[in-house]
């Protein structure tokens, strides 16, 4: 009986010592491309407002809309997330508390409402450096395509020009028996 009791204490300690930390939610944040494609929305903004429900339900955000990439315009957008991180939300309020008041956002439309969650890709635009690059160059990709026309066509100007010139120096050097 005592060997039993040893038994179950170990089993306890163990048990105890080996478990994690358990979440609801539990997943991976998507591709740039996936959220750049099924985003209704994506804009960089700062926190004017949080409405956090008395119990369980959405978070409402509103933001100051910095710049947008894609979707709605307008200067000031209201975003939910689900309440609580066990619910798949952006704590935006934690955020918010340790510093970070500009996020770039991807949210999407439900009956023209936004909302976001923590596999968005939505996050506190000072670590969101890279996304930012790629929504600057896919939205200015006709400006980018532009410069580099144009880049290239004075490159083959230069070339051109010193080509002539190269030519109206040989041939004033009196080798015009070269070309002929």
């Amino acid at each position: 009986m005592r060997r039993l009791i040893y038994v179950l204490i170990l089993v306890t300690i163990l048990l105890v010592l080996t478990t994690g930390h358990v979440f609801a939610c539990s997943g991976f944040t998507i591709s740039f491309w996936e959220a750049y494609t099924s985003a209704s929305a994506i804009f960089s903004g700062k926190i004017v407002n949080i409405e956090t429900p008395a119990m369980y339900g959405d978070v409402k955000v509103s933001f100051h809309v910095l710049k947008t990439w894609k979707g709605r315009t307008d200067e000031y957008l209201i975003v939910t997330t689900p309440g609580g991180v066990t619910a798949c939300g952006i704590p935006f309020a934690d955020r918010l508390h340790a510093g970070s008041d500009t996020f770039l956002v991807y949210a999407y439309s439900d009956d023209g409402n936004l909302s976001t969650h923590a596999f968005s890709r939505t996050a506190p635009l000072s670590v969101a450096g890279a996304d930012v690059v790629k929504l600057n160059i896919i939205t200015n990709l006709l400006l980018i395509l532009t410069s580099g026309v144009a880049i290239g066509l004075a490159v083959i100007s230069i070339g051109r020009y010193f080509l002539w010139k190269r030519r109206n120096h040989l041939l004033s050097d009196g080798e015009v028996s070269k070309f002929q």
